[in-house]
């Protein structure tokens, strides 16, 4: 218990020293102990100590506007009152299914203030898996973009439109948060859980017991406060969903568009100065295939992080980038299950371009053959990571002498 709390204490110090954390008023601070009693260790939280601290800064930018730290916060409080006005509550299991924009944002904190849970659903997915995923995941309603319709109309639950660019079929965000519903007042501090699906079922976040993991990525990245986000990474995976909770807590502005486009991105960076860029690592390839002057015209001067995830970085698209970029390129892996597990630096990646990285503050990485046994540095083994327990993330691969994690990529039968 002493190490426990002296680890924790260092953690603290590491987010003060990086800047990540200031003092608060006394009068903040017990608001934003009010929020936790409220609605526990949830999105709904973050959010609301967002609203205390930082107030009428920018916090989302998509194609409808700005929003500030305030605005998110009331948006989500009118929401909630509305979905509570049609039966949704603390045990519900509400589905989203809403590409990057600011209805996600809404929905989510909502279902955070009504202790219901969140499932997020996939906008890449079929169709017809969709419908077996609502099904098997017994979801008690849906919030979903217009364009998924047709597809929502197969089950027979209660839905909401999030987002539309023809008239809506179902009551939309908008309509609920405009409504006149009596203020929804939390009966428990059950915080929802935000369950994403992984090879096909829902796996719920846990709570993290420990600051470890916003500690590992901002000791590792420079990741400030009241910066500027560029998130193309998709809101409904890890990565995604990762950033936007941390951007909340750093008091970012986040910058989103509902589809992913390499002009685009360079477009919104330039315009926002933006110092971070967020994306999964096929984004990157789009945006090194457009032609040599679209990257040269844009002033990037601003770009300090481009913090990659969620799917294998190449070595050769890591050198690429940096060679057009500079030594901006951070490549994170982690899991769904297991969370964040290693971080690779520009200098790792140029050192050794495949690797994952070292491991993250807090968390032990293991290598072990079939019989459970450790294998020797250099040797491929099963990825098993321990940040509050044993995880296998399911994926092969071996250390180096200098405790460089590379994941080997799955055969393809």
């Amino acid at each position: 218990m002493f190490r426990r709390a002296v680890h924790e204490l260092t953690n603290v110090g590491i987010l003060a020293r990086e800047g990540v954390t200031r003092a608060v008023r006394p009068d903040q601070a017990v608001r934003i102990g009010v929020a936790a009693l409220r609605w526990g260790v949830s999105p709904a939280t973050v959010a609301a100590a967002a609203a205390i601290q930082h107030g009428d800064r920018a916090a989302l930018v998509d194609e409808r506007g700005a929003l500030s730290f305030v605005e998110l916060d009331e948006r989500s409080g009118a929401l909630a009152a509305g979905l509570a006005a049609h039966d949704i509550g603390a045990g519900s299991r509400v589905a989203i299914l809403c590409r990057n924009h600011r209805g996600f944002v809404d929905a989510l904190l909502a279902l955070g203030k009504l202790g219901a849970d969140a499932l997020l659903l996939n906008t890449s997915s079929a169709g017809s898996r969709l419908v077996t995923v609502l099904a098997n995941e017994n979801a008690t309603a849906i919030i979903h973009d217009e364009e998924f319709g047709e597809v929502v109309e197969q089950v027979a639950i209660p839905r909401f439109v999030a987002w539309h660019d023809r008239p809506a079929s179902a009551t939309t965000l908008d309509e609920l948060i405009a409504g006149d519903y009596p203020a929804h007042l939390a009966t428990s501090s059950r915080g929802g859980a935000v369950v994403i699906l992984s090879a096909g079922k829902g796996a719920a976040r846990a709570v993290p017991q420990s600051l470890d993991p916003v500690v590992g990525l901002v000791e590792r990245i420079p990741l400030r406060r009241r910066r500027s986000h560029v998130v193309a990474a998709p809101l409904c995976q890890t990565w995604g969903l990762s950033f936007l909770l941390l951007g909340l807590q750093l008091g970012a502005t986040q910058i989103f568009r509902r589809r992913f486009d390499p002009a685009s991105v360079l477009l919104d960076l330039e315009a926002h100065r933006a110092e971070v860029l967020v994306p999964v690592p096929v984004l990157l390839e789009r945006i090194l295939e457009l032609p040599l002057e679209s990257l040269r015209k844009h002033d990037l001067s601003s770009l300090e992080v481009v913090a990659a995830a969620g799917s294998a970085l190449s070595g050769d698209l890591a050198l690429e980038w940096m060679t057009q970029f500079g030594h901006t390129l951070y490549n994170i892996y982690g899991s769904t299950e297991a969370a964040l597990v290693s971080i690779a630096t520009p200098e790792d990646l140029r050192a050794a371009p495949e690797t994952a990285g070292r491991p993250a503050r807090g968390t032990v990485v293991k290598l072990l053959d079939d019989n459970g046994m450790e294998v020797p540095t250099g040797q491929t083994g099963r990825i098993f990571v321990a940040n509050g327990g044993l995880v296998e993330t399911g994926d092969t691969g071996h250390l180096d002498t200098n405790g460089r994690l590379f994941v080997q990529e799955p055969e393809v039968s």
